[in-house]
């Protein structure tokens, strides 16, 4: 990944997207809206994790790398 991916549910609920380092510190959120959150981070080449929160519930961790453009 570039640091450019989006988050795409199947249905059109709202929430938030979050990333965490691999200590899990948080990094940065995103806005879930109807499902779909465009996630553009500048964060450095390196291993990183993202949760997807609907309704104060994390409903998704997934793990992701980013690598050098």
């Amino acid at each position: 990944v570039s640091g450019e991916f989006t988050v795409n549910l199947d249905n059109s609920t709202n929430g938030k997207v979050t990333i965490y380092n691999i200590e899990g510190k948080l990094l940065e959120t995103y806005t879930l809206i109807n499902g779909v959150a465009e996630i553009k981070t500048k964060l450095p080449a390196g291993e990183y994790f993202y949760t997807v929160t609907v309704n104060q519930k994390e409903i998704s961790r997934e793990k992701f790398l980013i690598t050098n453009k």
